[in-house]
């Protein structure tokens, strides 16, 4: 009886073993020196092109503060189209793990297409202020409040 099973508790065994270390490494490996020379470029280039503005805390009309980071041309004579993103995930520009900044290449490619790029942190999330309610139900008198 247990021969028959021992090949199935074997699989099982090795997939959560295999799963763990996935869950646990989420497929980071150490930091090389190239990849840390090329956020350090992206950062500059960024610091070079946009006006950054990070951790800027956006009132709301219920008088919470949601944490925002904000990157746009230089050229102020003009307006500029907006990329918008709002997360509930750090947003962090330094990536702590790497000792350097994380990747900025979306907020890059977009300052040099000439949009701003926002990223917002959700209501209760990381700097922003308030109370997560993302996946709460709400009754219409509740929303007009």
């Amino acid at each position: 009886m247990l021969t028959k099973k021992l090949p199935t508790l074997l699989v099982i065994g090795i997939l959560f073993i295999v799963a763990l270390q996935i869950v646990s490494g989420q497929g980071r490996g150490p930091v090389s020196p190239e990849m840390l020379a090329r956020r350090n470029s992206l950062e500059q280039e960024l610091q070079s092109i946009a006006i950054v503005e990070r951790k800027v805390m956006v009132p709301m009309r219920d008088g919470k503060r949601m944490a925002a980071d904000i990157y746009r041309p230089k050229d102020t004579s003009k307006k500029y189209p907006t990329v918008f993103v709002r997360t509930p995930y750090n947003f962090n520009f330094w990536d702590v793990r790497s000792g350097a900044p994380r990747d900025m290449s979306n907020e890059l490619d977009a300052v040099k297409r000439g949009y701003a790029f926002i990223t917002m942190n959700e209501r209760g999330h990381f700097f922003s202020e308030g109370t997560t309610t993302s996946l709460v139900l709400h009754s219409p008198t509740e929303m007009t409040r």
